[in-house]
């Protein structure tokens, strides 16, 4: 007898994919697949849903999937993806600028104060059509560079 797990209960729903990664064993497991050069140790800080608001009263709100915070003081991002979209490196780039700007700098700080951050989406759909096709791979870096003669590399992290 054949039995279909129904779509709701998969991996990929919400709730799901909150229930399995809030095991901070699992959790941990999993950025070490996937940053392995990272070599991180141990998780100091485990969000469901975090929820980061914009001090501008207009300003989208973002809500993270899974947020760690490891004992270097990085800062990692788990989202779940479903929906397609060109713009998911927009979508990127606008929970990066929410992330960082949830530490706010005082005057006299330095920005080596910022924690190193990295974003994952983890997609159930092909996302190439929102990155520019290299080659075929299943982890994609990303880093700011001069897009003219690539000799300029913005660094975010050291």
């Amino acid at each position: 007898m054949d039995y279909e797990v129904p779509k709701e209960f998969g991996f990929t729903e919400d709730k799901i994919f909150g229930w399995v990664m809030e095991n901070e064993e699992f959790c941990l497991y999993v950025l070490r697949i996937i940053l392995p050069f990272l070599e991180i140790k141990e998780v100091v800080e485990f969000n469901k849903q975090d929820s980061l608001g914009n001090d501008q009263r207009e300003a989208k709100d973002i809500r993270l999937d899974i947020k760690v915070v490891d004992k270097d003081g990085r800062i990692f991002d788990i989202e779940m993806q479903t929906s397609p979209s060109k713009y998911l490196g927009r979508r990127l780039r606008y929970y990066q600028s929410t992330i960082d700007g949830a530490k706010v700098l005082k005057p006299g700080h330095d920005y080596s104060e910022l924690p190193d951050t990295f974003i994952i989406f983890l997609c159930s759909f092909d996302p190439s059509e929102a990155f520019s096709k290299v080659n075929n791979r299943a982890v994609h870096f990303f880093k700011t560079i001069d897009t003219k003669d690539h000799a300029l590399e913005l660094k975010g992290y050291y």
